[in-house]
């Protein structure tokens, strides 16, 4: 099931060392919330957690995303022989719908990197500082205007 809503709760990011392998994780858990039809009045809410490294600078509160995810029942015997059931709900989807600066980010590491253009004339070394810092430099113009 592929749902579109938004991140409502980022709760505390959980981390350990594994016991098997000795190698260090991180989780963080989230709660989802989303409409499941369009005419449906209430949101329903989930509580999802990604261990993926590259998926968690992306999870922040009220942030658009696509999940999907899947549920299943789950049987567990404990050291007395009792059998418990409980539910397990896993995402396999996640997507970031809004214009978030950590995937712009995530996936520029991933892209491969243009080769830079060769530039006839070098800029000196204050308009490159005051371009890198988001300053105008001299001819761009002085107007705020977005076109």
């Amino acid at each position: 099931m592929e749902y579109t809503g938004r991140i409502s709760k980022v709760l505390p990011k959980r981390s350990g060392t594994s016991q098997r392998t000795g190698n260090e994780w991180q989780a963080q858990p989230f709660v989802f919330e989303y409409f499941e039809t369009d005419d449906q009045r209430w949101s329903d809410k989930v509580l999802l957690e990604t261990f993926n490294a590259a998926e968690i600078p992306l999870i922040e509160e009220n942030a658009k995303v696509k999940i999907g995810f899947a549920h299943s029942v789950r049987e567990w015997t404990n050291q007395r022989g009792e059998t418990q059931m409980f539910n397990e709900v896993k995402m396999y989807k996640f997507e970031r719908l809004d214009d978030a600066p950590h995937a712009e980010l995530a996936s520029a590491s991933n892209a491969p990197q243009p080769a830079p253009a060769a530039d006839p004339a070098p800029a000196t070394a204050a308009q490159q500082k005051a371009t890198s810092d988001g300053q105008k430099t001299e001819g761009e113009g002085n107007d705020d205007l977005p076109f």
